[in-house]
């Protein structure tokens, strides 16, 4: 063997993807999608697997190229770094090292449309929208259009691919359904392991056991506060009314309180009682308006009569 052969042979080892049939390192939906909009807006470049968030005219990565990087495949990389072209469309179709064939109808955000002929083919990265129609999709589209998040319709010759241990961020708190959390992730537990299932549902307004419902039957409804009291204060000061007054009766029934035509006012002291015959009192106080009653002024006439009588000189 020439040591032009062991040359080429030494290169070929040293190129070779040897990180491809190792597991692949465990990543989130959201950290794969972080990756594609770090790329958007940057070149496209057939062949390429690079790009510099900072300076968009930097290199450049082709579609397959892209979704490597994004899906970090078959190992942790910087967009920046880049890594020898592991997969094409090709790959990505028709092998599964680091991938699944799934329903279309199970798309879930960082999953992957791919199409082949042979000849040609494209990849994109499925963010959300109609499955079989027009999506948002993540895509190193052209020359002319460089790293691009449009909506895209995807044809039926669109297959689709899923990362393996990929899933949601792991909660804060251990859950503890299971079933939930596989709804949740598409089914896809590589991530996480049995030991995770440990605690309940916590009244913290957050999903803990992944079920889809958030703080079902832990959290007591709050009391209502108390109203505060009112401060009375002091009592409201009793309005003086003063002496009672007298109640106005009016005249008696059939009493005429004005005086007849023509006769005289009673004027005087004391007014006359009613008990006594006399006329009424009026309400202020002053003298009562009436004639003197017939009894009175008979017993006065008799007694005149008697006082001359007693004085008639004697014979």
């Amino acid at each position: 063997m020439t040591a032009r052969c062991v040359l080429f042979i030494f290169l070929g080892a040293a190129l070779a993807p040897t990180t491809a049939g190792a597991a692949c390192p465990t990543i989130t939906r959201d950290k794969v999608i972080s990756i594609a909009k770090s790329g958007v807006g940057c070149k496209y470049v057939w062949g390429g697997t690079c790009w510099n968030p900072k300076n968009k005219a930097w290199k450049g990565a082709d579609c397959s190229g892209y979704v490597t990087v994004c899906w970090q495949v078959p190992k942790a990389s910087s967009s920046t770094s880049c890594l020898p072209h592991y997969y094409t469309t090709y790959s990505y179709k028709n092998t599964s090292t680091h991938w699944s064939s799934i329903s279309r109808n199970g798309l879930l955000k960082a999953d992957a449309l791919v199409y082949n002929t042979g000849s040609k083919g494209h990849i994109v990265l499925y963010s959300s929208g109609n499955k079989w129609g027009n999506a948002m999709v993540y895509e190193a589209m052209g020359t002319a259009y460089g790293i691009r998040y449009r909506t895209r319709y995807v044809t039926s010759n669109y297959v689709a691919r899923r990362r393996h241990r990929i899933g949601s961020a792991k909660p804060k708190y251990p859950f503890n359904n299971v079933k939930g959390y596989q709804k949740q992730n598409g089914g896809n537990l590589h991530a996480y392991t049995q030991t995770d299932v440990l605690s309940k549902e916590v009244c913290d307004k957050k999903d803990n056991d992944c079920d889809g419902t958030v703080d079902e039957g832990v959290c007591s409804k709050p009391k209502p506060k108390p109203k505060p009291k009112k401060d009375a204060g002091a009592p409201a000061p009793v309005p003086d009314k003063g002496a009672p007054k007298a109640p106005d009766r009016g005249a008696p029934d059939g009493w005429d309180p004005e005086p007849p035509a023509g006769g005289d006012a009673w004027i005087g002291g004391d007014l006359p009682s009613q008990a006594s015959g006399g006329g009424p009192a009026t309400a202020s106080g002053g003298c009562a308006v009436g004639s003197p009653a017939p009894t009175n002024t008979l017993m006065m006439l008799l007694l005149l009569l008697g006082l001359a009588w007693r004085s008639r000189p004697t014979r």
